[in-house]
């Protein structure tokens, strides 16, 4: 032991010896642990984008934000920022996202195959049933989209986390009602996105979401404005952003609606009384009268939450600096990763009507590869666009050797009706009425029966298509139509003649090649009559002709809508010929084509080209003879329906210019620029939940101007 002892003071002379030598500095005293800061977020509809602004201005002034309560919108970024996200990040979300097509349910039209894309007889509402009992929606907003977008921002972060909320970035608790008995449920661990889509299913616009078999609505219902579950956090201030509706017009009461509307709000107002509590601090931006459900001006909410978060930083660091530390919460677990993990298994639960295997083919996401959300999603939007659910959602789950997909869905009605309707100066008032059924003989085969009338078509069709012929490799379709057409005739300068009389009655089979979605070829055999009847005015040969067509046909259409694209391109040829040698009247033969073409201009700007061209020969009768006109190829001249350059002004209203030229020649030797008709036009539109309401002013060649209105679709 001595010698130990020397060393060690020989070591403390040593050291001693040096002058200069600074002393060992006494430990510094660990900084004072802040207090935690909860959040509670309020519902409010659109009103709640203001949230967005709050948290921006917290950010600026480094309040720290340590757990969030959500309700309703205030749930749905309440989650997103929990996620990780900052208020930019945020912001940006709310602002790329097409708020009006987000709350529909039509699917992309690009993604549905061209032989099943309802283009010539477009319906705006409808009802499915089942034998004699319609069944209506759970919602007058569709949930697709609301779903998706959930999936795709909160999922990683739910599965990263192994669905437990408190784990996340920033520990987050969703508040839903329970509508069987009304009781308010806190959301803390499960499926995230779910989660919040419960939180946010306000009742009637939105169907209720099934949570361990209860159906949950929106949070409002019962606690609109969750301080008590921000506190349940453990937090030493709670900070609550308070985005009430303002109190509505006394106009709103003089209909039902608008009564029950605000009964409604007075008994959710009494509930939430009962629950409710004061927060450390209230933030209320002055949002003034925007609406529940104005999904614009996105700057004007922000920026009024943005000055609201800025007067209340001052009371924030104040009750900061006042309030006691609670114990530090345990370091969060490592996170899984759900980009790139294997695909281990492909689950559908739900279907009571459709096979898995077609569900799986129309997914069509391999098992083995490396899982990939944005490709999944793409793969869950073809299955929707079948039109075959009602519900549908994309769940990921870990297991043992990767992750496993499920697809859980709720079969729409097999059968379904949907009406149109619209109104146009040339045709006058049309409709439409079709009944559908999406799974005929078990593999996805569509029946339809259409029933149209109007000044211009009176009659039935009839039709069955599907997708396979003892192989998926060829299609079908099998037609029957019962049809009066009532064609306007002019003279060269204009002057209404009088409407001719078309009796069809025919039958047509036609097999059929897809490739891909946009893409479709085809052949086909048609047999039946036309009867031309005697109009005044009019020369046309009458009787009855016997009708024996054989047709070929290809399609490539990429357009995003077919009425008012804004991209891509549709080109459409078709070539046929009626044979004496099958029993026809006449030996004749009509080849034609058509396209429409649009690319964005801008921001704002859509430029649109239409074109067709059409070549016959034999003896043509005047039922199959081609016709032009309308606003798009010529301006001025009657028809069609049909637009072109557009642009938006502001809020749907679009302005439309085009230009056009065309003929139809008795003779191929008469086709020359001298007997070109052309004309000019303007227009103004705008899109509604019937259809399109439009104004226009077309000049002919020869100056006359033609002024027409229409609404709906043609």
């Amino acid at each position: 032991m001595r010698p130990t002892a020397l060393g060690a003071a020989l070591g403390a002379l040593m050291f001693a010896a040096v002058p200069g030598y600074p002393e060992t500095p006494p430990p510094e005293a660990a900084p004072r642990p802040r207090p935690r800061l909860a959040l509670a977020l309020s519902g409010g509809g659109a009103r709640g984008i203001a949230h967005v602004g709050v948290l921006r201005a917290f950010e600026e002034q480094g309040i720290p934000v340590d757990a969030i309560a959500g309700t309703s919108i205030g749930s749905v970024l309440g989650a997103i920022y929990a996620t990780g996200r900052n208020a930019a990040q945020l912001e940006q979300a709310v602002k790329s996202l097409d708020w009006q097509s987000i709350f529909s349910d039509r699917a992309d039209r690009r993604l549905v195959p061209v032989a099943r894309r309802d283009d010539r007889h477009r319906t705006v509402a409808g009802l499915g049933f089942d034998f004699w009992e319609l069944r209506f929606p759970a919602g007058v907003l569709g949930e697709y989209g609301v779903n998706r977008f959930l999936i795709d921002v909160l999922s990683p972060a739910g599965y990263a986390v192994d669905g437990d909320f408190d784990k996340l970035k920033i520990p987050f608790h969703a508040v839903a009602t329970a509508l069987d008995n009304g009781e308010r449920v806190v959301l803390k661990r499960g499926n995230l996105p779910r989660a919040v889509r419960a939180s946010m299913s306000f009742p009637l616009a939105f169907p209720p979401v099934y949570w361990d078999g209860r159906p949950l609505v929106d949070g409002g219902v019962v606690d609109n404005l969750p301080v008590r579950e921000a506190r349940a956090f453990g937090a030493g201030v709670v900070v609550a952003v308070d985005i009430r509706s303002p109190p509505p017009e006394a106009s709103a009461y003089r209909n039902a609606l608008g009564v029950a509307s605000q009964v409604s709000s007075l008994l959710t107002e009494r509930v939430n009384a009962e629950v409710r509590e004061e927060p450390d601090v209230a933030v209320r931006p002055e949002v003034g009268k925007h609406g529940l459900n104005d999904y614009t001006g996105f700057d004007a909410l922000i920026a009024a939450g943005y000055q609201a978060g800025l007067r209340a930083v001052p009371e924030i660091r104040r009750r900061l600096e006042a309030a006691t530390a609670p114990p530090l919460p345990p370091p969060p677990a490592p996170a899984r990763q759900l980009a790139g993990t294997r695909i281990a298994e492909i689950r559908v639960e739900g279907s009571e009507r459709y096979s898995e295997r077609l569900i799986r083919r129309t997914f069509n996401i391999p098992l083995g590869l490396p899982f990939d959300l944005e490709k999944s999603l793409n793969a869950l939007d073809k299955v929707h666009a079948t039109g075959f659910f009602d519900f549908l959602w994309l769940d990921v789950e870990p297991v043992d050797d990767g992750l496993r997909i499920v697809l859980r869905v709720k079969d729409a009605s097999a059968n379904r009706v949907e009406i149109g309707a619209g109104y146009d100066d040339s045709n006058r008032a049309h409709g439409v009425i079709k009944l559908k059924n999406r799974n005929t003989l078990g593999f996805g085969e569509q029946t339809e029966v259409v029933a149209v009338a109007g000044d211009t078509e009176v009659g039935v069709e009839a039709s069955i298509l599907g997708d396979r012929v003892v192989t998926t490799l060829v299609g079908f379709e099998a037609e029957a139509r019962y049809l009066t057409e009532r064609p306007r005739f002019y003279l060269d300068d204009g002057t209404y003649v009088n409407r001719a009389r078309f009796l069809r009655r025919d039958v047509r089979f036609g097999l059929r090649r897809a490739i891909k979605r946009s893409w479709l070829f085809d052949a086909d055999l048609q047999v039946g009559s036309v009867r031309t009847e005697p109009r005044l005015g009019l020369d046309a040969p009458v009787g009855t002709e016997e009708v024996r067509k054989i047709g070929l046909g290809a399609v490539y259409d990429g357009l995003d809508d077919r009425y008012y694209p804004s991209a891509r391109l549709r080109v459409d040829l078709r070539a046929e010929k009626n044979l004496t040698g099958l029993g026809g009247t006449r030996d004749y033969w009509r080849t034609e084509g058509s396209m429409r073409g649009a690319i964005r201009v801008g921001g704002r700007g859509v430029v649109q080209v239409d074109g067709f061209a059409g070549l016959s020969g034999g003896d043509v009768p005047v039922h199959d003879q081609f016709r032009i006109g309308g606003p798009v190829l010529l301006p001025g001249y009657r028809i069609d329906e049909r637009w072109g350059f557009r642009y938006r002004l502001f809020g749907q209203f679009r302005a439309v210019a085009r230009a056009g030229t065309g003929n139809v020649w008795a003779s191929r030797d008469d086709i020359g620029f001298p007997g070109l008709r052309y004309g000019f036009g303007v227009g103004l539109v705008h899109p509604t939940r019937i259809g399109p309401v439009a104004v226009d002013l077309g000049i002919r060649r020869a100056g006359d101007a033609l002024f027409t209105f229409s609404i709906g679709y043609p």
